[in-house]
């Protein structure tokens, strides 16, 4: 059975949706994440690095994707883990893929769109996240 494309997810013909999602996470020498501030986000206001899987997308290629729109560069991302969880009961599921990739050594260039870069310690998330990647914070390895 084909899945129909939706602008942000896939639905099957019992209304079972899909999102597939790349997100990156940046390590730096200590081991923590990087969390990015876009300028159009108020301030205290974080996010990860993600973008939605094209259809057709090679995982690795997205990867990269995520890598070169947020940072302007190809941070050659590793797969890191699947994730997977209902995001309202039994008709939503989100499929992740997590990727890794280490901070260069002269920190993480800063694109025109990008308030702030802010490396964190696991068990240090931000006040506040963008979207629901708060979530995905609270599932990452350690």
């Amino acid at each position: 059975m084909q899945l129909p494309q939706m602008p942000h997810q896939w639905i099957n013909s019992e209304g079972l949706s899909l999102r597939l999602q790349a997100f990156l996470i940046v390590r730096d020498e200590k081991r923590r994440v990087a969390t990015v501030r876009l300028k159009e986000y108020p301030p205290g206001v974080f996010a990860l690095p993600a973008e939605t899987v094209r259809a057709n997308e090679n995982i690795h290629a997205a990867g990269s994707r995520v890598s070169e729109s947020w940072f302007g560069t190809d941070l050659k991302p590793r797969v890191a883990d699947v994730l997977t969880w209902p995001s309202d009961g039994q008709s939503h599921w989100y499929v992740l893929f997590v990727f890794e990739a280490d901070a260069p050594k002269g920190g993480l260039p800063v694109l025109p769109d990008t308030a702030e870069i802010v490396f964190r310690d696991a068990d240090s998330p931000p006040d506040a996240f963008a979207f629901d990647h708060g979530s995905v914070w609270e599932r990452l390895a350690r």
